[in-house]
């Protein structure tokens, strides 16, 4: 009789393979199904040969070179985007900043004059 944990495992690889042929992508959206336990989770297992405190140099010289290509790529991405925006125009800018003053001021006085209100009447209540 087979456990839970192992009955889990076995029903996880069934519905990766049934799903293989339908659905291209994988449960994570990649082209490829993953196996379960295939190393992806969280807690990667350490390659063979690596030393036991952690990665190597080259691989940390490799995940820095993949850092910077990815901070390079977003900054890249983001110039592009900035390029499609709608800047507001002076008059534009002024307008808008006018408004958001005017209605912060009548907001402000509403939120006082109710408040004075009411510590008026609690005062009344509480003598």
């Amino acid at each position: 009789m087979k456990g839970a944990g192992e009955k889990l495992r076995v029903e996880k690889e069934a519905t990766l393979n049934s799903n293989a042929g339908r659905n291209p992508k994988g449960l994570d959206g990649s082209l490829t199904p993953k196996a379960a336990g295939s190393g992806d989770d969280k807690h990667r297992s350490r390659k063979a040969g690596s030393k036991k405190g952690g990665e190597g140099v080259g691989d940390r010289v490799k995940s820095v070179a993949a850092l910077f290509g990815t901070g390079t790529k977003f900054i890249k991405e983001s110039r592009t985007e900035l390029k499609k925006v709608k800047w507001p125009t002076k008059k534009e800018l002024l307008a808008s900043t006018a408004v958001v003053i005017v209605l912060v001021l009548i907001v402000s006085l509403y939120l006082g004059i109710v408040d004075f209100g009411l510590i008026k009447l609690i005062k009344g209540v509480i003598g």
